[in-house]
C-alpha cells in the first residue's frame, strides 16, 4: 500500500468516475496538493486513518463530491459542521465554485490545516471558522445547506440544527445505514430516502429538512 501523494491523473480519474466526476487536470493537480497537505499534516494531528492515495481519493473525496450531483449542491451557502480534515465541505468547494462554503472546526489544529489548504489551494468560496457547532448559529441561519459526516452525537445536532437553521436548509449527512433509519425517524424533520454512495455496502447520505412549526 502506497503512503506518498504521487497518484497519476488517469488513477484519480479512474476513481472518481464511479463517483460521478470527471476529473479535469485542473482538478487533479489540486487533489495532489491537497493529499500532500494532508499526509504531512497528519503525522501531528490526527486527520485520516488513510494512508494511501487511491484509498484517499474514493474515501474522502469521492464521497463528499458524490454529495454535489446527488443532492445537489450547486449554489448557495454551505456550512460544514466538524470539518476535521476538510471532508466534505473543503472538497465541495473545490468542485462546485458557486458555493460558498463555512468549515466550522473547534479543534485549533484542525482549523489551522484547514486555513492552510484553503491558502494552498486558493479556494476563495472556503472560509474556516474556529468554532463550535453550539456558537455557529449565525451560519446555520445563513445556510442553504449543513453537512456533516460521521460526525456523532447527531442527538444533539438535530435539536440545535431544529432550533437554528432556516426552514428552507437542506441537512446533508453521511452515515452508516443503521445510523440513518435511527436517525431518520427523528421527530421534526422530513428525511427522504437514502441514497447508497458508490462503492459502499454501507454508507449512505441521508437529506433532510425541518417541519414547518406548526401555527396555533
Amino acid at each position: 500500500m502506497r503512503a506518498d501523494p504521487e497518484i497519476t491523473d488517469p488513477e484519480i480519474r479512474e476513481t472518481l468516475a464511479a463517483y460521478g466526476v470527471d476529473a479535469a487536470p485542473e482538478l487533479c493537480a489540486h487533489l495532489r496538493s491537497y493529499i500532500e497537505l494532508l499526509l504531512h499534516w497528519n503525522k501531528a494531528v490526527s486527520l485520516t486513518t488513510i494512508a494511501d492515495p487511491v484509498e484517499i481519493v474514493r474515501r474522502h473525496f469521492g464521497e463528499s463530491f458524490f454529495a454535489v450531483a446527488a443532492v445537489p449542491i450547486s449554489e448557495g451557502r454551505l456550512a460544514d459542521v466538524g470539518s476535521g480534515a476538510g471532508f466534505p465541505g473543503a472538497a465541495i468547494a473545490m468542485v462546485a465554485p458557486r458555493v460558498s462554503v463555512r468549515l466550522i472546526e473547534a479543534n485549533a489544529k484542525k482549523a489551522a490545516f484547514l486555513e492552510t489548504v484553503r491558502r494552498e489551494l486558493k479556494l476563495s468560496n472556503l472560509e474556516v471558522a474556529k468554532a463550535r457547532a453550539e456558537d455557529a448559529a449565525q451560519s446555520f441561519a445563513a445556510s442553504d445547506f449543513i453537512t456533516a459526516r460521521a460526525l456523532g452525537n447527531y442527538d444533539r445536532l438535530l435539536p440545535l440544527l431544529g432550533s437554528r437553521a432556516k426552514g428552507s436548509a437542506r441537512v446533508v449527512m453521511w452515515l452508516g445505514q443503521d445510523d440513518a433509519h435511527a436517525l431518520a425517524r427523528t421527530e421534526g424533520w422530513d428525511w427522504g430516502p437514502t441514497i447508497k454512495i458508490p462503492g459502499s455496502q454501507k454508507r449512505v447520505l441521508l437529506i433532510g429538512t425541518k417541519q414547518p412549526a406548526c401555527s396555533t
